[in-house]
């Protein structure tokens, strides 16, 4: 599951694009993440079943809020003396804060607004010369929108705390397409994120996408089932999953198991599969599946002062504990179950928390300076926090965007791992992330970063790179996508195994050894949810002829 190190030199490249239209962001809130404490286990789902007072105490409350009530908890027998001296104390302590509050004066300072003046920069090609590129891939005419003209300044006013340092001239901020008031309209009503790209999960939209340019065909569906079939199989009797599957109902039947230890990262990505295709724990023929499974990973949740930690004790923490949040907040979002958001919300809180406060990435551990990769799993588990309106700092966002500064190259239209850099893999992950970040797709790198994919064309066997730019294609649309897809689609259709008891999956063995490591478990997921992409995100840029619209739009 790792992805190796590209070594280049960082280039001086010009100020990332800052389009017109994705300006607007909300105030930046700052969050200040203290170091990890020791975890601290929570009750397990079954005793939240019947203990409805833990169950209210879950962490969506301050850690001040939890010391206090498990100093509550000791109240009665031998620990009343102790506790009485704990409260004694607590009250006077919060008497002398209180009295320094009100004594001590407070000198209010001048309000700053950061102002971010960029660039649009020309350096990347004009969209005259990447149609010419475009078209000689896809023999078709391709056309881009001019709407960005060079060398236009656009100017933010981003209120921030004196304390602060400002942040770099090349954030470009993230907005979720909604406003507040919108926000909380959809929410009061109790009504999904129209904006979430969620709402094409369900059977009638899939049906209509059928033999559509650019969608699924109807023997790509059924592999999609009979993949979803082989996962169920192979779920073990306490709702998990293992890469292992000597380890599971499998008892090593089928060949190819992994050797990655994390049961959340398996679990996490058997659920995203099944969510993928629109079956949940209230609606589907694997309604069972994914509640055993959501309930597995409720009890795999260990509590932190900086939130819900997922990442399983393994070497890939933060692998598990993005993916894990993508379940938590989709899961929520397609049914609105309230017990799923005091999961999801520390979930997402200790992912801010781990970000690297200086890069403004992520990788394995808190705090570690990121790489492309894991990052781009906490990048899809904020963006999904959002749509389920759980709380993301909007500076948390501006510093992933420093982090994409760092690796790309080509002025943002290719991307390293660790450092600026150009390969495939960590290219067509950087060009997602910054469409989820909200580059518009006139961005001239963009599409200069589509034209690279789509002249490689998918790989045969590494299923990281397929996965991430299938969907950057799926989002950029347009001739080049129909040519890819038509291509990838056919290709798992036809190498997905048909006999014995791995009828259903997929194995690829690729250079990152992610398909080693993962193995046919891993691959099976992969391969699921790149043949759902037509449904499984709608379209960001959704006004092209060769994407779909929206159900009911």
């Amino acid at each position: 599951m790792t992805t190796p190190t590209t070594s280049a030199t960082p280039e001086n490249a010009p100020p990332v694009q800052v389009p017109k239209a994705a300006v607007a962001a909300p105030p930046v809130q700052v969050r200040v993440a203290a170091p990890l404490a020791p975890p601290q286990v929570i009750p397990r789902a079954e005793e939240l079943k019947t203990d409805h007072a833990w169950s209210d105490r879950l962490p969506t409350k301050s850690p001040w809020r939890l010391w206090l009530e498990a100093h509550l908890q000791n109240l009665g027998g031998d620990n009343l003396l102790q506790s009485s001296f704990s409260i004694s104390a607590i009250v006077h302590s919060l008497l002398v804060v209180l009295l320094g509050l009100l004594l001590i004066p407070h000198e209010a300072g001048p309000t700053n607004a950061l102002v971010i003046v960029a660039q649009v920069g020309a350096e990347a090609g004009s969209p005259t010369q990447l149609a010419s590129k475009a078209a000689a891939f896809s023999g078709d005419g391709f056309q881009l929108s001019t709407a960005v003209q060079p060398n236009a300044e656009v100017s933010v006013n981003v209120p921030r705390s004196n304390s602060e340092p400002p942040p770099s001239s090349t954030i470009v901020p993230w907005d979720l397409g909604l406003d507040r008031h919108t926000a909380e309209h959809y929410h009061d009503k109790g009504e999904n994120n129209p904006y979430s790209g969620l709402d094409g999960r369900n059977p009638s939209f899939r049906d209509s996408l059928v033999g559509q340019p650019g969608g699924p065909t109807r023997r790509s569906e059924e592999a999609v089932e009979r993949g979803l079939k082989w996962l169920a199989a192979h779920q073990r009797p306490d709702g998990s999953w293992h890469f292992d599957l000597h380890k599971g109902p499998c008892q090593g039947q089928c060949g190819n198991s992994g050797n990655v230890g994390s049961t959340t990262a398996a679990t996490s990505m058997a659920l995203l599969a099944f969510l993928g295709a629109g079956y949940t724990q209230l609606d589907g023929p694997y309604r069972e599946v994914v509640q055993r499974g959501l309930y597995y990973l409720e009890r795999k949740l260990v509590f932190t002062p900086q939130g819900a930690d997922y990442r399983d004790a393994t070497q890939y923490g933060m692998y598990s504990q993005g993916l894990t949040t993508i379940v938590l907040c989709e899961a929520l979002i397609m049914t609105r179950d309230p017990g799923l958001r005091k999961y999801a919300q520390p979930a997402v809180d200790f992912i801010i928390a781990a970000q690297d406060p200086r890069g403004g990435g992520w990788r394995y551990t808190p705090g570690e300076p990121g790489d492309t990769t894991v990052t781009a799993w906490q990048v899809m588990a904020l963006k999904s926090a959002r749509a389920a309106y759980l709380r993301v700092p909007s500076q948390t966002v501006a510093k992933v965007s420093q982090f994409f500064n760092h690796v790309q190259s080509e002025n943002g239209a290719a991307y390293g791992y660790l450092s600026s850099g150009k390969e495939p893999t960590t290219t067509a992950v950087g060009l997602l992330c910054r469409m989820l970040l909200g580059w518009p797709r006139e961005q001239p790198q963009l599409a200069q970063g589509v034209v690279y994919l789509a002249g490689r064309g998918p790989s045969p066997q590494d299923m990281y790179y397929n996965y991430y730019a299938t969907q950057t294609l799926h989002h950029f649309g347009g001739p080049l996508w129909i040519t890819w897809n038509e291509k990838l689609r056919e290709f798992l259709v036809k190498t997905q195994s048909s006999t014995g008891h791995e009828n259903g999956s997929w194995q690829f063995e690729d250079e990152h050894e992610s398909g080693t490591k993962g193995g046919r478990l891993y691959n099976t997921c992969m391969a699921i949810m790149t043949l759902e992409v037509y449904y499984r995100y709608l379209p960001i840029y959704n006004d092209d002829a060769h994407q779909p619209r929206r159900p009911g739009r």
